[in-house]
């Protein structure tokens, strides 16, 4: 098993976000989600000759990304055979439906092996979780409001 380990992040010194754009007022809270997310990810195992990729002791698997975007919601259509193709609201709403729950699920699992329970403190991991784990790039505009209440926004 190889393990894999990115030295850069080991000697840096996390005074600027690297994966996700904040307001000035969130950096702070952002830069230590950043420190425990990558310190996360530098436990990468990788096995090729027993098919296993560990992160933080989980399994994980490479897909690449034009497959999850283009050939896995073209196969779907093609198996549910819907009139209007990719394009048809019931294989919309199928594949987000679909994202989000894989989203939610890993979401789950991620904060609680990082020990997080606080609301602000998974919101500020989950942009950099996206970021490693190649999913997006998040820019979090000054207008948002994220509070863990009825007065959170998001933008």
């Amino acid at each position: 098993m190889k393990r894999i380990s990115n030295k850069k992040k080991k000697i840096k010194k996390f005074k600027e976000l690297e994966t996700v754009k904040v307001p000035d007022e969130f950096k702070e809270q952002f830069i230590e989600a950043e420190k425990k997310v990558a310190k996360f990810f530098d436990t990468l195992e990788w096995d090729p000759k027993t098919g296993r990729i560990l992160i933080g002791g989980e399994r994980y698997i490479l897909v690449r990304a034009s497959s999850m975007r283009f050939g896995f919601p073209e196969s779907l259509v093609s198996q549910l055979d819907l009139d209007g193709g990719i394009n048809n609201p019931l294989a919309v709403k199928l594949i987000y439906q679909m994202a989000k729950s894989l989203g939610k699920s890993d979401a789950k699992k991620f904060h609680l092996s990082m020990g997080f329970d606080d609301p602000i403190n998974k919101l500020s991991a989950g942009p950099i979780h996206f970021a490693y784990t190649g999913w997006a790039n998040v820019d979090i505009k000054p207008e948002s409001n994220p509070t863990p209440d009825v007065n959170y926004f998001l933008m």
